[in-house]
């Protein structure tokens, strides 16, 4: 059911709150690999033969909460988009004030959570190769690519925020 929502939710987004170009190259490398780990997370949780847990119960509030910050926050910053008086201007508000790349850490919480759900500690593995991804890949190119768009405003913004975990990174 997790990953059903997941599909749906990640459809939605990229239909309605994401206006960027479309990118071929990524939509290759993506959509296979993130097909991948559905697949593998879907076999892994349906073995999972185990009563529902403590772990699971905390796996699905993670899910719940990473799910809520990846939403909510392409959400704000989409309504600050659609709104002309703000063309121009970077989005520095909403949940993105705790975390420049909030979004991005709620895809970690929620598939940290469904790790969990699956009560196969190998699948921990997952989550953390999509942190370090953002972390050393994703989040350098998007960064250079709003210093460049967004000069010092951009600069600003990252002497106030942090880079992915709210508070601490």
């Amino acid at each position: 059911m997790c990953l059903a929502v997941y599909v749906l939710r990640v459809t939605l987004t990229i239909m309605f709150f994401l206006k960027r170009k479309f990118i071929w190259f990524e939509s290759l490398i993506v959509t296979p690999l993130m097909t991948f780990v559905i697949l593998v997370i879907g076999q892994e949780g349906g073995a999972n033969s185990q009563p529902l847990g403590p772990l699971e119960f905390t796996g699905l509030a993670l899910y719940i909460t990473g799910s809520f910050l990846n939403t909510w926050s392409e959400y704000q910053r989409q309504q600050f988009k659609s709104d002309p008086a703000n063309m121009g201007r970077l989005y520095i508000y909403g949940l993105f004030r705790i975390s420049r790349n909030i979004n991005y850490f709620g895809d970690v919480v929620l598939f940290f959570g469904l790790a969990l759900v699956t009560g196969r500690f190998l699948m921990l593995v997952i989550p953390l190769l999509m942190g370090l991804n953002f972390i050393l890949f994703i989040i350098p190119s998007k960064e250079a690519y709003l210093a460049g768009k967004y000069g010092s405003q951009f600069s600003e913004f990252r002497k106030k925020s942090k880079t992915l975990i709210p508070y601490l990174y």
